[in-house]
């Protein structure tokens, strides 16, 4: 598996969520998907790939902080074999024909050669 179906994997393992590899526009809570945002070359062996789980929130405000609470622990454990997680920030994402959701960004990175 490549990364992308790695990170998804791990996040399916979490009840309530439902990953894919790719963007599906699927704007559901609990609905993610597994974004590249960049690599970084620090040195001649390879590159440091920055990625973004993104998880779809329940639009109203007070659901998704408790949704967060209660499930982000479980998603970092389960990325964590395969994600050195640097942030989880809540913002919005703009779905084409749908407007802006709220989301969860879950950032990190890995080596890959």
């Amino acid at each position: 598996m490549g990364t992308r179906d790695d990170l998804a994997e791990a996040c399916n393992q979490v009840e309530g969520v439902f990953a894919e590899p790719y963007f599906t526009g699927d704007s559901s809570a609990g609905r993610a998907h597994i974004r590249m945002e960049r690599t970084d070359y620090p040195n001649p062996f390879g590159g440091v790939v920055r990625w973004n789980v993104v998880v779809m929130l329940p639009a109203d405000q007070a659901q998704a902080e408790r949704w967060i609470e209660a499930v982000q622990p479980q998603l970092i454990e389960q990325l964590a074999p395969h994600l050195a997680v640097t942030s989880a920030v809540p913002q919005r994402i703009e779905i084409p024909n749908v407007g802006p959701v709220p989301a969860l960004f879950i950032n990190g990175h890995r080596e890959e050669s």
